[in-house]
């Protein structure tokens, strides 16, 4: 007897909150310059801060809310980074392979080129964001979080998702190719032009969103779509 597939879905986990402190501190300029390779940030309320260019590889911040931060082209490659929230920041270029996010929100970044390659996000939020250009290659999402963000070009290759939603989102051109997907969902997103569309097993879906898609699933699986005003063949 054949085995019926179960029609009952686990919707993805959403995103534990971000636990800031009660007080939070305002780093001196010296305390800032100070800021490099290997620093630690703790308990600290930043706006309007130019950390951009700088060599920040290995560092830790724990407990850190951020307006206007300006992080372009820095290097945060193998950071910890823990109950951390961001707004309105520039993420540009920012070099972050093999860095740990836990509980992270970003909102309102612009975060084009962002590289997270290699890297481990758990329980991370990008609301308001352009993404477009990053790479997340070889990186496992834990309990993320996509919302209205523009994702052009966004490389997802050999990714492992578990419990992460896009939501309303851009991701015309993106790469999938050799997604594991887990508990995901895509909700009303463009995904025109997406490579990888085979690999999609795992997510789930609206029909509407399915018929939407129907064009590259069909090219996916090698169908040939005839024009609605195709003549029949005698």
């Amino acid at each position: 007897m054949a085995r019926m597939m179960s029609r009952t879905r686990v919707r993805p986990t959403p995103p534990r909150p971000v636990q800031l402190p009660a007080a939070l501190d305002d780093p001196r300029q010296h305390e800032l310059d100070e800021l490099g390779h290997r620093s630690q940030l703790e308990q600290a309320r930043l706006a309007d801060v130019d950390l951009g260019h700088r060599d920040l590889v290995g560092s830790t911040w724990t407990g850190v809310e951020g307006r206007n931060v300006t992080l372009a082209s820095s290097d945060i490659s193998g950071a910890f980074l823990t109950d951390l929230r961001l707004t309105a920041s520039d993420l540009a270029n920012l070099g972050a392979r093999g860095a740990s996010l836990q509980r992270v929100e970003v909102v309102d970044g612009r975060s084009v080129g962002l590289g997270l390659n290699e890297g481990f996000l758990q329980d991370v939020s990008f609301v308001d964001c352009q993404l477009d250009f990053a790479a997340f290659r070889f990186a496992r999402l834990q309990r993320v979080v996509f919302r209205n963000c523009r994702m052009h070009e966004f490389d997802l290759t050999s990714t492992q998702l578990q419990s992460v939603l896009f939501e309303d989102c851009d991701l015309t051109g993106a790469d999938l190719t050799r997604v594991e997907f887990e508990r995901c969902e895509i909700r009303r997103c463009t995904l025109a032009g997406v490579r990888g569309v085979q690999d999609l097993q795992g997510v789930a879906m609206s029909m509407l969103d399915v018929i939407d898609l129907a064009p590259l699933f069909a090219s996916a699986c090698g169908v040939n779509i005839l024009d609605a005003d195709a003549a029949d063949d005698d």
